[in-house]
């Protein structure tokens, strides 16, 4: 039976249903507190929902039935990481590569620390041995991108990006990306039809689509559609397409260069 409720848990957790995966692990650790997988996911289903604190608890129940396991030192390590806590998380990921070198996982999100600590050579490092471990991992290639992008490599970072979305094409932000680094590469009109592929309404912030969509057209010569995307992104609240459209749109004064987004230029 809990082998059953257990598979039922993985189950739901796969279908992003993590108050269901709560509900049966609540049940499975009370008959059974010695259960480190239910524990486990457990902790990754809190995770998911933005309790870090619960899953690191999860995780430490966990950790204490099964402490030879590179899975739970690794998500203990991205909990701790999600919470702010660097140097803990540091601790638990190294651990979980020490015990096991051959995990891939560990290296990845180890190259997401080295890579938020602005320490790029290192996490391509770490991103290197991800994808030694496991060519197809999609997140470290998109993360390897990111990386190659820091270090003005567009050339590499745009391979990258075409194998993510060659193994998931329905990932809208890597389209989106891959438009940022044609644009930062000056390729304006294969950038706008790269944007016309993505549907903005499933990005993070709609107000960067039409941002960047106004460069390409601009660059590319379609200075009057660039207005109408500046005009929008304005209106979304982006205050670089309204000092744009201010500047330019409405004086019909040229722009002669383009300067880097004062946000995150490349969002991974």
């Amino acid at each position: 039976m809990a082998q059953d409720e257990l598979a039922e848990a993985k189950s739901a957790y796969e279908e992003e249903m993590f108050m269901k995966v709560l509900k049966i692990t609540d049940g499975l650790v009370t008959e059974d507190p010695k259960s480190a997988p239910a524990w486990l996911i457990q902790g990754n289903a809190l995770q998911k929902l933005e309790d870090y604190q619960g899953a690191i608890s999860s995780y430490k129940r966990a950790l204490k039935l099964n402490d030879n396991s590179p899975e739970i030192l690794t998500n203990l390590g991205v909990a701790y990481f999600n919470s702010d806590d660097i140097s803990t998380a540091y601790k638990y990921l190294k651990k979980a590569i020490k015990l096991n070198d051959s995990y891939s996982p560990a290296h990845y999100f180890m190259g997401n620390l080295e890579y938020a600590e602005f320490k790029s050579k290192s996490a391509l490092k770490c991103y290197q041995r991800a994808l030694e471990l496991n060519p197809k991992y999609r997140d470290a290639l998109y993360m390897r991108s990111a990386v190659y992008f820091e270090m003005q490599d567009y050339q590499k970072a745009l391979q990258d990006l075409n194998e993510v979305m060659d193994i998931d094409p329905s990932l809208e932000r890597a389209k989106f990306n891959k438009a940022i680094i044609l644009i930062t590469a000056e390729n304006y009109s294969e950038a706008m039809d790269v944007l016309n592929e993505v549907e903005p309404k499933l990005l993070e912030k709609q107000t960067d689509y039409f941002y960047y969509l106004g460069e390409a057209q601009y660059f590319s010569g379609k200075k009057e559609d660039a207005c109408n995307s500046y005009s929008k992104a304005a209106e979304l609240g982006d205050t670089e397409s309204e000092e744009i459209y201010t500047q330019f749109c409405l004086t019909k004064a040229e722009r002669k260069s383009r300067e880097q987004k004062r946000t995150i230029s490349i969002s991974f």
